[in-house]
């Protein structure tokens, strides 16, 4: 059975790869942009000791339930809903984030966007190894360096 595409197809795959990979530097970048925000944050509003390290440990925390708990449904075909569904979590939580009071919603902030990026990764190392599944290492490597990118680009951007 030969499967053709139309323009318009042929055009979401082209843009497949360089989409995904941006959105993991945005979303991996955004995930590490409050860690030097940390000293500003316990004098303006009083977050303590305590909380930094719930603030820290809740991203990730929520992360890997996340890659643990929603990993089957892109099994099941939903990875592009759940691209979107983390992307749309992450913006919430640094929309969560820049309106907190108090130690305790900025923590909340941190486990909302930690989940959705969870629900990213999973989704995006789904859609780019059904992308082409013949080169799913180099592209999956692309993926992982473009987190790896974000990471060090997020605090800079603190600033």
């Amino acid at each position: 059975m030969i499967v053709t595409m139309n323009a318009s197809q042929k055009k979401q795959a082209r843009l497949l790869v360089p989409s995904v990979v941006t959105a993991m530097v945005l979303l991996s970048s955004a995930s590490f942009v409050i860690f030097p925000l940390i000293p500003a944050l316990q004098s303006s509003l009083g977050v303590t000791t305590a909380e930094i390290g719930y603030l820290a440990a809740a991203g990730f925390a929520s992360a890997l339930v996340a890659e643990l708990l929603v990993a089957p449904a892109a099994d099941r075909g939903h990875a592009r809903l759940m691209a979107v569904i983390g992307v749309i979590m992450v913006a919430a939580s640094l929309g969560l984030s820049a309106v907190s009071v108090e130690g305790w919603q900025l923590i909340a902030g941190r486990a909302v966007g930690g989940f959705g990026f969870g629900i990213f990764v999973i989704a995006a190392s789904a859609l780019i190894v059904r992308h082409d599944h013949a080169r799913s290492g180099e592209l999956l490597g692309r993926l992982g360096a473009a987190e790896l990118a974000g990471i060090a680009v997020g605090p800079l951007g603190s600033g």
